[in-house]
């Protein structure tokens, strides 16, 4: 039986200053992580309760690493993610 992969294939942590009047501090986290024949894009709000997570199939390892490097440095918020991998690889999620 095949089970979650520890370690993620990618991660990348986003820090967020708090500006008065315009943001508070928060701190964004998103994973790729390998799940059976899928990965597993999740995005993560330090202020949230859960993650917001996409399954995905019939995409590579480099490219998926690729596209949450781009979902990380385009600073894509959690409640964005589906319709940025939509976009992105509408196909295969």
């Amino acid at each position: 039986m095949k089970t979650v992969q520890e370690a993620p294939l990618a991660r990348y942590v986003r820090e967020y200053s708090a500006l008065p009047g315009l943001q508070q501090a928060d701190r964004v986290e998103y994973t790729l992580c390998r799940h059976e024949d899928m990965l597993c894009f999740r995005a993560r709000r330090k202020t949230a309760a859960a993650p917001v997570s996409f399954y995905t199939a019939g995409l590579e390892d480099a490219p998926a690493c690729r596209m949450l490097c781009y979902l990380y440095e385009n600073s894509i918020a959690p409640e964005q993610l589906r319709d940025v991998l939509a976009d992105l690889c509408g196909w295969t999620l």
